[in-house]
């Protein structure tokens, strides 16, 4: 369903804009971004309406979507999977986030060093990550996108700082950008690409070559 409705809408505008077959491959490309970034924000919001902390998860995929957008992380096979893993790893960072937000509050300064240093660490180690699968070889494209991450993640932390200086009540929004940043660093790690290779080792066994 999902390739169909992407095959539809590119065809649709390759048709209606007269483009070539490269333009219309960047469309495909822009269009598979833009509907399964959909699918992850909603299928997360839901799931934080239900736990009851959407503002915090919300600033979570805010920050930490934006670093994926423009510098790419760990992808798993279908869009589902994608938005299952968005989801699933949001709200246990925002359960976390909101259930110690007082003692996060008292060490505030802590712990935003603590995590913009991993982030920073993780973002010149191993930025950028995948991008829709696919890992960027093209040595120049990847310096520029590194460049470009560290970049926006500045103007993160430049945001953050403000914020605690002008609005250091609003600790949710503040939690929940630093949040965000983690949990991107968190898509970058080798050690989620490991747990990636054998998840999808698991999900190609046959289960009746087990039951046999």
């Amino acid at each position: 369903m999902y390739e169909k409705v992407i095959q539809f809408f590119s065809i649709y505008f390759a048709e209606e804009l007269n483009l070539n077959s490269k333009e219309k491959d960047r469309i495909r490309f822009g269009l598979e971004i833009l509907i399964s970034t959909l699918i992850s924000f909603l299928s997360t919001m839901i799931l934080a309406f239900f736990l009851g902390y959407p503002l915090l998860t919300f600033f979570i995929l805010l920050s930490g979507g934006v670093l994926k957008t423009v510098s790419g992380g760990v992808h798993f096979e279908t869009v589902f999977e994608c938005a299952l893993f968005t989801a699933f790893t949001s709200n246990i960072l925002g359960f976390l986030a909101n259930h110690y937000t007082d003692f996060l509050y008292l060490n505030q300064h802590i712990f935003s060093a603590s995590v913009f240093s991993f982030v920073f660490f993780s973002l010149f180690l191993w930025s950028p990550g995948e991008v829709s699968g696919r890992t960027i070889t093209d040595s120049d494209k990847r310096k520029k996108m590194k460049l470009i991450s560290i970049s926006i993640f500045f103007l993160i932390t430049l945001l953050v700082l403000f914020l605690f200086k002008i609005y250091p009540g609003q600790f949710i929004v503040i939690t929940g950008l630093i949040m965000g940043c983690f949990w991107y660093a968190l898509t970058l790690n080798p050690l989620m690409f490991n747990i990636k290779k054998i998840y999808n080792g698991i999900r190609k066994i046959n289960i009746y070559n087990l039951i046999l």
